[in-house]
């Protein structure tokens, strides 16, 4: 069965609580997540 984000790219440059709570969720869907964090 295909996911409902399947095949989708979501770039994640959040910080706070609930930005990561909301990709971990495009994530559960089967989106692609490619976190991007400060150096």
């Amino acid at each position: 069965m295909q996911e409902a984000l399947e095949g989708v790219k979501v770039l994640g440059f959040s910080r706070l609580l609930q930005w990561p709570y909301a990709t971990q969720m495009k994530s559960d869907l089967g989106a692609d997540i490619i976190k991007v964090e400060r150096a």
